[in-house]
């Protein structure tokens, strides 16, 4: 495993401890997820800037951390 999935594992479980409840149940704001699904159209289509598939990257990285997030959260929340 990359060590950079060690550091997404560290910060997802510091996350997860900060408020599990509010960690398990976050979700992206509407406008967010437009934005993604706009670009994820626009992927679709080959039509994207290099600007915008930077962005996708980064969206796919935070979705990353806040999945493992959540399954840290509901791992705290499950053991209370």
């Amino acid at each position: 495993m990359p060590e950079s999935f060690g550091l997404l594992n560290e910060l997802a479980e510091f996350i997860a401890g900060l408020d599990p409840s509010k960690v398990a149940s976050f979700c992206p704001s509407p406008e967010a997820q437009y934005r993604l699904d706009f670009l994820l159209t626009k992927q679709k289509e080959k039509k994207l800037t290099a600007e915008e598939d930077n962005e996708i990257l980064n969206y796919l990285i935070i979705n990353r951390l806040m999945t493992l997030s959540k399954i840290y959260a509901g791992r705290l929340l499950r053991s209370k």
